[in-house]
């Protein structure tokens, strides 16, 4: 037997089963941990721990244990898994301490007599109405709670960065974002150079609107306007009447829980409920043959270019006339509205990703690199306190970038493939899931080149 390992894990199918099982409990976890602001401090007590029986494979012994096994594929993945899980749960009361300080409630006196916590905060400024002077109000008392929970957020990144380089080195490939490779890698190595061309994309689109205060980006990215077509209430059966009787879906056992779903706000949440599903369908649709730690990587960005590509089904002409009973021009008027608004949440997405990168720099120069970027990115810079806040740090955000960037390239070659209505071919459909039965792989340079061509023809469609 190698010292500190358990013998099971020496049968790699009895290894890949253990690291499943941990990974798809982790997944749950956070999804209840990071999912909105229901519930107070409380409610993280009730979410059940991921690493029952967990600690041989997310443990350094069993890193060490098996280091000479690496010439072997599957054992390979099996240690970036067991790395990404210990990082993770060595890690995970520092976790639960930043989802706690985003719910800690304070009185907010300009606001009324009902403590607050960040998330409550968060979510009031999403409902309030658009022309409402409490919108200003929100977004500085927003701002103020941010700056308690900046010291906690990067209390946790830190030390994952400590876990990463106690685990023997090559972080990036588990900590940030896996390599680039293939055409156009030199350029696309690195997820802030993605970020950086995404939000230069975003900026010259005219997507932006014209005040570019905090309560104003928000509210243009909910897509209030895109009002007409949608089912009364946003539910996993409206979703399911979609899609439910489709190949796309056939055989798989979708964990998509209604807690899962945003609130109704506007039209943007109805493309978010559409991207967890999509993920929903990643997730679930690993070839039974294949090993998961081969079929899957820790932070796929497969599965978050699932997320986008369902996601922007809305902003597209034929969703509207297929599934929202629009006629051609409130269809196109429709799309466009939901477009706009995806450019200016995908401006967020970028902007999470260059906060997950500079999660542990000094506090000083944390503020002073988020105010140039977001400057850059909106024409004014929005206050440095909100850093590690708004967007909210997280350790997936490099990779939730990635695959946004993707799903544009995987959109037109749809298009392409399949036409408008691609969503509704059972080709289409057979297409997607043969793609979820590819071994993963590092993401390719000329695909985020072409997704970034992508992304930059469709907010000019939406502007134009």
């Amino acid at each position: 037997m190698m010292d500190g390992l358990d013998p099971a894990l020496l049968d790699p199918l009895v290894f890949d089963g253990r690291v499943e099982r941990v990974a798809r409990a982790l997944s749950r976890a956070r999804r209840r941990i990071h999912g909105g602001s229901a519930g107070g401090v409380e409610a993280l007590d009730d979410v059940p721990s991921p690493w029952s029986n967990a600690r041989s494979v997310s443990s350094k012994a069993t890193l060490d244990a098996t280091l000479g096994l690496t010439s072997d594929k599957l054992f390979a993945a099996l240690r970036g898994w067991t790395m990404y899980l210990t990082i993770a749960r060595v890690t995970f009361d520092d976790e639960l301490a930043a989802a706690r300080a985003f719910r800690e409630v304070e009185a907010e006196p300009e606001l009324g007599d009902t403590p607050r916590s960040f998330a409550s905060l968060r979510h009031e400024l999403l409902i309030e109405p658009r022309e409402s002077p409490r919108r200003e109000t929100l977004a500085g008392a927003i701002t103020r709670r941010a700056v308690p929970i900046q010291p906690v957020v990067r209390h946790w990144f830190e030390r994952r960065a400590e876990a990463v380089r106690q685990l023997r080195g090559s972080n990036a490939s588990i900590e940030f974002k896996r390599p680039v490779e293939g055409s156009g890698a030199a350029q696309l190595a690195s997820p802030e150079t993605v970020a950086g061309r995404l939000l230069a994309i975003v900026a010259s689109s005219g997507v932006l609107p014209r005040v570019r205060s905090l309560e104003a980006l928000v509210e243009s990215a909910l897509a209030r306007d895109a009002t007409e077509g949608w089912p009364a209430q946003l539910n996993v059966r409206w979703i399911a009447r979609l899609f439910g009787d489709t190949e796309l879906v056939h055989g798989l056992p979708l964990d998509l829980e209604p807690e899962d779903l945003p609130e109704a706000i506007g039209g943007a949440s109805f493309s978010r409920a559409l991207g967890a599903f999509g993920l929903a369908v990643f997730e679930a649709d690993r070839p039974r043959s294949t090993p998961f730690a081969l079929a899957r990587a820790p932070l796929d960005e497969r599965g978050f270019a699932r997320k986008w590509l369902f996601a922007g089904l809305p902003g597209t002409t034929s969703f509207g006339r297929a599934f929202l009973s629009l006629g051609p021009d409130r269809a196109r008027i429709h799309a466009r509205a939901l477009v706009r608004a995806a450019g200016v949440h995908a401006a967020f997405v970028a902007l999470a990703a260059v906060v997950q990168l500079h999660a542990t720099l000094p506090e000083r120069r944390a503020r002073s690199a988020f105010e140039e970027t977001t400057a850059c990115a909106f024409g004014e810079p929005l206050p440095g306190q909100l850093i590690g806040a708004f967007p909210r740090a997280r350790p997936e955000a490099s990779a939730d970038l990635v695959g946004l960037v993707l799903a544009a390239r995987d959109a037109e070659r749809l298009r392409d493939e399949f036409d408008e209505d691609w969503f509704k071919n059972p080709r289409a459909h057979q297409s997607l899931r043969h793609d979820h039965a590819a071994l993963a792989a590092p993401p390719d340079g000329a695909a985020l080149e072409q997704g970034l061509a992508a992304v930059e023809r469709a907010l000019a469609d939406a502007v134009g």
